[in-house]
């Protein structure tokens, strides 16, 4: 059974037990964008608003390969190295999701407004923002990257 690419000449490499080839390997690619801004925010290569995303994982190759990827996409991308410091764009850190909102105060203010209406009991109402994204440049991320101090689960708004 073969899948439809999302996009022209992208698909996903399956091995012999069905799952994509490098499965095994962990690396983090796309975890700290919304989905919705994916397409808002794709460039072509060179474009002087082109957004950059974090990559993390042990397989330096895989990285390499991941960040060719993301390229084909539209994306820069940021190495941050070895899956060890992929803590640096995990959610409520400075790097994750805020900085490609175009109001990142109003978006942060959303997000707990959610926690606290789940801790309240309220039922889970998840809709994409409306909201067009601002480009994040590679400079910018890494100073994001660079500055961020860690965040433990348990000091998160939404654990």
């Amino acid at each position: 059974m073969q899948e439809a690419a999302p996009l022209a000449g992208v698909g996903v490499a399956r091995g012999q037990d069905g799952l994509a080839e490098g499965a095994a390997e962990q690396d983090e690619v796309r975890n700290n964008i919304g989905d919705f801004h994916i397409p808002a925010l794709a460039r072509p290569v060179g474009a002087d608003d082109r957004t950059a995303l974090p990559i993390a994982g042990d397989d330096p190759e895989a990285r390499v390969s991941a960040a060719e990827l993301i390229s084909r996409l539209g994306f820069d991308t940021v190495d941050v190295g070895p899956l060890a410091d992929s803590w640096r764009f995990e959610p409520e850190t400075d790097p994750y999701a805020l900085p490609y909102f175009t109001d990142p105060d109003a978006a942060k203010a959303a997000f707990v407004q959610l926690a606290e209406a789940l801790r309240a009991g309220a039922p889970l109402e998840m809709t994409s923002p409306d909201d067009p994204g601002a480009p994040l440049s590679a400079a910018r991320l890494r100073a994001l990257l660079a500055d961020t101090p860690r965040k433990l689960t348990a000091d998160r708004v939404i654990a």
